[in-house]
């Protein structure tokens, strides 16, 4: 009886293979949901935000509020990785372009590596940074607390005041950002490079050079990654700290969940944008 019992309790016990699979199978099978989850969520922003009635004065106050947090506050940080990212980057590739005697390439050397890649990403990092983590802890510490009882108490939809407006304010403050971003570290890469004896073409040559190298698809791409990138910052922020248990919030265990999450959906967008266009 024991040798069968031992038996069946090894033919009962999965092998190697049926182990890698099953662990194989359940991170495709929640990988696949929160894929799903997100292209929902993100309908059901893009629906709200192009009905009228759901900009209510509180939405508008929270996206305006929202707007201040990450673009107004965000703006010095931006600014000052701009300038460094313009003498680390713009100033060396002007100089050693001119060494080379390959001043020709300068426009779509900047193009390709600053302006494809490098500034959307650089800036979506710090938007996680500075504005994502608030997100978290804002809305963490809501559905936490007794506010989104309160809110569904007074006949208010928690999804489209808290998520809708913080996710729109974070996709435009991104887009905005960007832009200042790059021209501060083309103007900075300019004139230094300038200064030093680096830079022997006029300041009309190098900017029309520059967007010369951008091309159609260059302007297309700017604009739809940084605002893709911020929306999808905010709404994996937004879905991470309202997807908790209400009450049982932890933000030790929230906020590096979705800090690992914002930014693997940064990567994964800035990657699927640049091989799409």
């Amino acid at each position: 009886m024991i040798l069968v019992g031992e038996t069946l309790r090894a033919a009962a016990r999965p092998g190697l293979p049926r182990w890698v699979l099953r662990q194989l199978g359940g991170r495709v099978v929640v990988a696949l949901h929160w894929l799903l989850l997100f292209a929902g969520l993100s309908a059901a922003v893009l629906r709200q935000a192009l009905q009228p009635a759901s900009w209510r004065r509180t939405v508008r106050a929270e996206f305006i509020r929202m707007m201040r947090t990450a673009g107004v506050e965000g703006l010095p940080t931006v600014l000052i990785t701009g300038a460094l990212i313009g003498l680390a980057m713009v100033y060396q590739a002007l100089y050693w372009l001119a060494a080379a005697g390959q001043t020709d390439l300068i426009g779509q050397v900047l193009v390709v590596v600053l302006v494809r890649e490098i500034g959307p990403l650089l800036v979506g990092l710090i938007v996680i940074g500075r504005s994502g983590t608030v997100l978290l802890i804002e809305l963490g510490t809501i559905r936490a607390g007794p506010q989104y009882h309160m809110l569904q108490a007074a006949g208010i939809d928690p999804f489209l005041f808290l998520a809708v407006p913080r996710v729109l304010a974070l996709a435009l403050s991104t887009f905005c950002l960007t832009v200042l971003f790059l021209g501060t570290a083309l103007l900075v890469g300019f004139f230094s490079g300038h200064a030093l004896g680096a830079v022997h073409i006029s300041f009309y040559d190098f900017f029309d050079t520059v967007f010369r190298a951008m091309g159609p698809s260059t302007y297309a791409l700017l604009p739809i990654k940084s605002l893709a990138i911020g929306f999808a910052i905010g709404l994996v922020c937004a879905a991470t700290a309202m997807r908790s248990a209400a009450g049982s919030a932890d933000l030790t265990r929230l906020m590096p969940r979705g800090f690992v999450r914002a930014v693997l959906a940064c990567l994964l967008i800035t990657g699927a944008v640049s091989v799409a266009l």
